[in-house]
């Protein structure tokens, strides 16, 4: 049965919680997933990667040396909500400096939020970085799965694209003034659960708990099983009410948990299919969309049985979030309090460089990490104004936030927002044009998610409550669009963050690279309204 490569650890009981503790020293190792060797980014000299698996209420301490050479480093817990230990949310220039080579740091959290359980992944939040390799499976088992007892197995499936040329070429690449048409870098290939192929064992008459993770930079991809149907019950860590689908299309940074029940006899073997989706729109019926890359695996009942041909499928049709409705009855959340527009375009910055920007402000990292910015000003950390060109916005407990993105572009891009799931309360159709207001169609029982795909040249509507004090990213997971700026900032109940300190292995990370952490976004601390010395545009060339 395809498996991933699962780290020794021992789980938590349903009553105990553990500690679970890594050594990790991140280096590079070769590899060659689809046959071409490469150098890629690897944990104790190997690759994949490890997967973390605990259950809610577990604390997870990793201690991570950096001995990459000449690139720094630092680790985003995808999905991971990181109540109380906001400091621990891993982006490099946010919640903490970069881990420069030959450094040591340490992450610990606990994922003991209700609705921490579920299908997350661990990934590089510096310097564009995970491309090369540097990603992995997070599964948090949950004592009081609502499914628990309607499936007999469970089985990881990742995916992800995979590229032959290391990132920093690749963003060298698309951030020359030659690149006016915004490409971002193609793949190569693809990839399931770190292969270039893919097997399920499956028994007559046994139901299967299938976690999809996409863990890659640039294509979604499509997933369909020959013969079965899919039950999705969970997405980003959420649950949800049971819906059937004949395939699903997982964007990158997404999680769909399904239940998939095995035929009742074992006449043959079947196909599944993996397609890789870098069209600008799968669902413009009038554009030449292709599928270069896919992988045809295998649902093997009996292996003295021939494997199936090679599988396509004529038109896929996945499931949608409007289709998706939260197990426990979510009501949609009242009125906005704190309501945020944010226009996505391409263009041309000052230096000519290609960038991406919300409401025409391309993210610049700042020399003071945001978050302690906001533990270190005061009566003034409710001022979006000291946290500089990081696109700010300031909630405060109890708000109701309301982010609508409207997304001018002709393609399809998948956003995410750190430190919360968020509701879905609308999405439009491709082509429907940025949102115009109405409410009369928003979802009553609404999904959560952490990522939501926004169709092109359309919009979604997403709400939450403040009630998780950090600063966290909201931005499109095409890591490469990432790069290129299309960041926003959510300075959350900044009240609450006033006078916090520091952890000493982020405060060590900060110094051996002479870091300021405290004042504004320049560093300032006498006069925070003094931006003197802020960054005010990308760095060339730009890194991430």
């Amino acid at each position: 049965m395809l498996r991933s490569l699962i780290y020794s650890l021992a789980l938590a009981s349903t009553c105990l919680a553990k500690e679970i503790t890594f050594d990790w020293n991140i280096g590079w190792v070769t590899a060659a997933p689809d046959g071409v060797y490469r150098q890629v980014i690897g944990i104790n000299g190997k690759w994949p990667l490890p997967t973390i698996e605990g259950t809610v209420g577990d604390t997870v301490t990793i201690r991570v040396t950096n001995n990459l050479g000449s690139q720094s480093t630092g680790l985003h817990f995808h999905g991971i909500n990181q109540v109380d230990s906001q400091v621990m949310d891993g982006p490099s220039g946010v919640t903490q400096c970069p881990i420069a080579p030959g450094s040591q740091f340490v992450y610990s959290f606990q994922a003991k939020k209700l609705d921490a359980p579920g299908a997350f992944w661990y990934h590089s939040h510096n310097g564009g970085q995970y491309p090369d390799g540097l990603r992995g499976p997070l599964i948090v088992h949950d004592p009081h799965d609502p499914y628990k007892g309607q499936y007999d197995d469970e089985i990881l499936m990742t995916t992800s694209d995979w590229y032959h040329t290391p990132v920093p070429d690749l963003i060298k690449t698309m951030l020359d003034t030659s690149n006016t048409k915004f490409l971002p870098p193609i793949p190569n290939s693809i990839l399931l659960n770190d292969i270039n192929q893919g097997k399920m064992h499956f028994k007559c008459g046994k139901t299967y708990k299938i976690r999809f993770i996409n863990m890659g930079a640039f294509a979604s991809v499509f997933f369909h099983l020959q013969g079965h149907t899919m039950q999705v019950i969970e997405v980003d860590g959420s649950y949800v009410q049971k819906a059937p689908a004949s395939s699903i299309r997982v964007a990158p940074a997404q999680r769909y948990t399904v239940l998939v029940t095995a035929l009742p006899t074992q006449d043959k073997n079947y196909a599944f299919v993996a397609v890789a989706d870098i069209n600008r729109d799968f669902a413009d019926e009038k554009a030449q969309n292709v599928y270069p890359m896919n992988i045809t695996g295998f649902i093997v009942y009996e292996e003295s049985r021939a494997y199936p041909l090679p599988y396509t499928i004529g038109k896929f049709t996945p499931v949608l979030d409007s289709e998706l409705s939260a197990l426990s009855n979510d009501v949609l959340l009242p009125a906005p309090t704190k309501p945020i527009e944010l226009n996505f375009n391409f263009g041309i910055d000052g230096q000519g460089i290609p960038r991406t920007f919300f409401n025409n402000i391309t993210y610049v990292p700042q020399k003071v990490p945001s978050l302690f910015t906001a533990f270190s000003a005061g009566m003034q950390n409710t001022n979006p104004t000291i946290y500089g060109a990081v696109n700010p916005f300031v909630a405060h407990r109890s708000d109701i936030v309301q982010i609508v993105i409207n997304n001018l572009d002709a393609a399809i891009h998948p956003f995410h927002l750190h430190g919360h799931q968020f509701q879905v309360v609308a999405t439009g159709k491709s082509g429907s044009g940025s949102y115009n207001g109405d409410s009369s169609l928003f979802h009553a029982n609404p999904p959560r998610r952490d990522t939501v795909t926004v169709n092109a040249n359309s919009y979604a509507v997403l709400r939450f409550k403040a009630d998780n004090p950090g600063v966290w990213l909201f931005h499109c997971h095409i890591e490469w669009h990432v790069i290129m700026g299309l960041i926003a900032t959510i300075v959350e109940i900044p009240e609450e963050l006033r006078g916090k300190t520091i952890p000493e292995s982020h405060q060590k990370a900060c110094d051996v690279q002479k870091i300021p952490t405290k004042g504004n976004a320049a560093g300032n601390v006498n006069n925070l309204l003094d931006l003197t010395g802020a960054n005010t545009r990308p760095k060339v060339p730009d890194e991430g």
